[in-house]
């Protein structure tokens, strides 16, 4: 999938399942297709977004898609999603399908699967992510401006990709800010990141998150067609995908909250 300049919008992302503030969604006008987003998170409601594109002549329309069959094979046991509706009130991203359950923990070796089945079997889709370790904040710093987070790094260069979401007021407004980090090449047992945020701004509430590879790779590109969009002399971005039979994301990560008052 390429992202080109003109006639995009942005697709607000699911609630709850990714990154609290990725880079939106920037969807190009192309023939119709499926695209999925689902992000699992040990612990959190299980989520995910189903939509299907239609272009019109430069006008881009998204369709949620309703009463398909979509099954989450987890190691032990197949979970069932049903349909729903979420919008949130803050961020407007929205969920169409879900499981009132929520997500255990599952080994680092292990892997999920996903299939999704449309009305009438118009389409299938496939898609499966491996897992990974558990991310702890070893140790913090915060000397006013710079908030300096410590965690373990991973066992592998698998496990060594990283997101950090960081939440804020600022003149009355709530600032979300997130950023992506490939440590894959390094083998320091001990990492460290740092935050510069505004002074006097808190509380501060900080999620370090691990994530795969595949989205790792996929929210990277996505900042990139956000400055694809504003800058006309920036290239086309290829969106990479993990999802057979249609476009998108599906994967999951292990997290750790810091909230600084």
């Amino acid at each position: 999938m390429h992202i080109r300049p003109i006639a995009l919008i942005l697709f607000l992302l699911m609630t709850s399942c990714a990154l609290k503030e990725e880079a939106e969604l920037v969807m190009p006008a192309s023939p119709a297709r499926l695209f999925v987003e689902g992000y699992l998170v040990p612990g959190e409601p299980i989520r995910l977004s189903l939509i299907r594109t239609s272009s019109f002549q430069e006008d881009l329309s998204l369709q949620l898609v309703w009463n398909a069959h979509v099954e989450l094979m987890l190691p032990d046991t197949v979970i069932r999603l049903q349909n729903i509706f979420y919008k949130d009130k803050v961020s407007g991203k929205m969920v169409n399908y879900a499981s009132p359950y929520r997500l255990p923990a599952i080994l680092p070796e292990d892997s999920v699967r996903l299939r999704i089945i449309t009305v009438n079997n118009a389409d299938t889709l496939y898609a499966a992510t491996e897992t990974v370790a558990p991310v702890v904040i070893t140790d913090w710093v915060f000397n006013g401006t710079q908030i300096r987070l410590s965690f373990t790094n991973g066992p592998d260069a698998r496990h060594r990709f990283y997101g950090v979401y960081l939440e804020y007021e600022l003149a009355g407004q709530t600032i979300r800010k997130s950023e992506y980090y490939d440590y894959s090449l390094s083998s320091e047992p001990e990492l460290s990141i740092r935050l510069d945020v505004p002074d006097g701004k808190q509380p501060y509430r900080i999620i370090l998150y691990r994530i795969t590879p595949d989205n790792y790779h996929f929210q990277r590109a996505l900042q990139q067609a956000s400055r694809s969009n504003v800058d006309p002399f920036e290239p086309p971005v290829v969106l990479p995908s993990n999802v057979q039979g249609g476009q998108g994301i599906f994967t999951y990560s292990t997290q750790d909250t810091l909230v600084i008052e």
